[in-house]
């Protein structure tokens, strides 16, 4: 059986899918899967040509119906990745691995980790 799509004011990016390509501390990484698409965020996996490996959040850029979005977005982006710092001596949590550049541009709605 095969699901509906969510309507694109249900999803994040809204139509847009997470970039095939980001860019992160310089290295290049390539999406290897989207792992959950909702209101909130959009999330996937990607792996440079070393394998090594990170998760990109993309918080909500897509309006709510007539009402801006992005800033929640980039305020739960920089909230969890000032978290993610903090924590950072923590055994067993993920680390935040730097800002996200698509196409030469910082994305102020994206945390990895």
């Amino acid at each position: 059986m095969r699901l509906r799509a969510r309507p694109s004011l249900f999803r994040a990016l809204g139509r847009r899918e997470p970039p095939e390509v980001v860019t992160i501390s310089g290295r290049t990484y390539r999406q290897v899967e989207v792992l959950k698409h909702d209101s909130w965020a959009a999330t996937a996996r990607y792996a440079d040509d070393d394998g090594h490996q990170v998760a990109c959040k993309f918080g909500r850029r897509q309006p709510l119906l007539f009402l801006p979005a992005a800033w929640l977005g980039r305020r739960l982006a920089r909230k969890e990745a000032d978290l993610l710092r903090f924590l950072s001596d923590v055994d067993g949590l993920p680390a935040w691995s730097g800002p996200v550049y698509v196409d030469g541009r910082e994305l102020d709605t994206v945390v990895a980790h």
